[in-house]
């Protein structure tokens, strides 16, 4: 993926989540619990093709597709903590 691509990607998976999620936690712990959650999901993805590859029915293409995804979540998670950081 281009720079280019990824960032297309992160602004469309933003304006989705403020859309569907409007509200924000009003408090650090929270915040950060949501970017954490999101990188949380990248390394059990990762986790889960290094160990269990070929051992159930994902391709490479559906992998990298959820390791994208969680990644691109993450970065939007991250954005919106720093755009509520006081």
């Amino acid at each position: 993926m281009t720079k280019d691509e990824i960032w297309d990607d992160v602004n469309r998976a933003y304006r989705a989540d403020k859309k569907n999620y409007p509200t924000w936690p009003d408090h650090v712990c929270g915040q950060s619990a949501k970017v954490a959650c999101e990188a949380g999901d990248l390394l059990k993805i990762s986790v889960n093709k290094k160990y269990n590859d070929g051992k159930n029915e994902l391709t490479e293409e559906v992998y990298n597709t959820k390791m994208k995804d969680a990644a691109v979540n993450t970065i939007v998670q991250s954005i919106r903590f720093l755009e509520n950081l006081k």
